[in-house]
């Protein structure tokens, strides 16, 4: 799922850039597709993915807006933005910035010869396989990859499993027919995608016990 970390509330591993370098060519037009965020089944905000292409690579933005609120008060605010740059199947870079209530994090990561170099929230420089990859859900394409948080920068231990046919609720109470691929490990999410193979949803489970999804809008 990817899943920010609330204190108590939230998980930093659900989720997750700004400025990427301009690559001259034509770009296509824009795909934003809107998610509901709830926490057990209130909503606490909102996560937008953005589809486009320049040339011949596929360009992702994200940004996701939480906050967790009692009465009139906002216990907790959160922030997500991110750029991935993909050709094909091949993640080549991210640039990630996170607001976690005041605290600031960000992460890079570069594909290059020796394998994805990663650049975590603590500065530190981490080399993984030339074939990670985001947890950032909306690729179908991560299950079975070497996966890291785009949040922190930390590589993850997971698995996933076979894809599984399943019926997934949207937003507006629809049912559409697809499949779920379930993470078990540093993650415990379930990914679902549509019939087209459209990211459609995620449901997790969090550090405190609660249940966060994600609804396709």
């Amino acid at each position: 799922m990817s899943e920010p970390r609330l204190p108590r509330i939230l998980s930093r591993r659900e989720l997750g850039g700004l400025a990427l370098m301009f690559v001259p060519a034509i770009v296509s037009a824009a795909t934003p597709v809107t998610f509901e965020a709830l926490r057990n089944g209130r909503r606490i905000g909102e996560q937008r993915t953005t589809l486009e292409r320049q040339g011949d690579e596929r360009i992702v933005r994200t940004v996701a807006t939480f906050a967790v609120k009692v009465g009139p008060l906002t216990l907790y605010r959160y922030r997500h933005e991110a750029i991935e740059r993909w050709v094909g199947d091949r993640f080549m870079r991210l640039e990630t910035s996170t607001d976690q209530n005041g605290k600031s994090l960000r992460v890079t990561a570069q594909r290059q010869a020796e394998g994805v170099i990663i650049v975590d929230a603590a500065g530190r420089s981490t080399r993984a396989a030339a074939t990670a990859a985001p947890f950032s859900h909306w690729n179908r394409a991560i299950a079975g990859r070497p996966l890291f948080n785009p949040q922190d920068g930390k590589v993850l231990r997971v698995t996933a499993s076979a894809p599984q046919p399943t019926s997934i609720r949207l937003a507006n109470g629809d049912a559409v027919r697809g499949e779920r691929i379930q993470f078990r490990g540093d993650v415990d999410v379930d990914d679902y995608y549509d019939e087209k193979g459209g990211w459609a949803g995620l449901a997790g489970k969090l550090d405190d016990g609660s249940k966060l999804e994600y609804r396709r809008l």
